[in-house]
């Protein structure tokens, strides 16, 4: 009796640690956020004229994103067109300068009221991107970020250097 009581209590420990490392453990991310980003003080800063300006890298944010539009060529439009605090040299901002964002503003490392949930345009080197948004998920004591690609028109959050 004593060798089954043993096994079975083996074999149910290891269905527990199997089950707690399922659920707990790491997938592998597609991007991760910087553990420096996450000691860093405030790195968005809300400059309360219709920006906010990310401190390490200057760029400037548009706060109130943009009417929805149907197609990249009217997004691109709109921000070559547009005058925000003074300022007329705005763009569509590329998937990585929207990561950066999205990851500080998930962070709360700032003031900036931006919300960066809603799907955005984006561009490469002044070329056309499919627009979405960076998903944040809790992961392994941090947050991943992916890329989802929206069906839908998307509004436009431009930015400047």
């Amino acid at each position: 009796m004593y060798p089954t009581t043993n096994f079975r209590f083996s074999v149910i420990l290891l269905f527990f640690i199997v089950c707690i490392t399922g659920f707990t453990g790491c997938a592998k991310s597609i991007v991760t956020v910087n553990s420096s980003v996450l000691q860093a003080g405030m790195l968005v800063e809300n400059l309360g004229n219709g920006v906010c300006r990310q401190l390490q890298s200057g760029l400037m944010w548009q706060v109130e994103e943009s009417e929805r539009f149907s197609s990249w060529q009217e997004a691109n439009d709109y921000v070559k067109s547009l005058k925000i605090a003074g300022f007329d040299n705005w763009r569509l901002p590329t998937r990585q300068e929207y990561l950066r964002l999205s990851e500080l503003l998930a962070i709360n490392k700032g003031d900036c009221p931006i919300k960066t949930k809603k799907a955005h345009w984006t561009q490469v080197d002044g070329k056309e991107q499919k627009p979405g948004y960076w998903e944040d998920i809790a992961m392994c004591g941090g947050l991943d970020f992916r890329w989802v690609n929206s069906k839908l028109g998307s509004t436009v959050l431009a930015v400047r250097p």
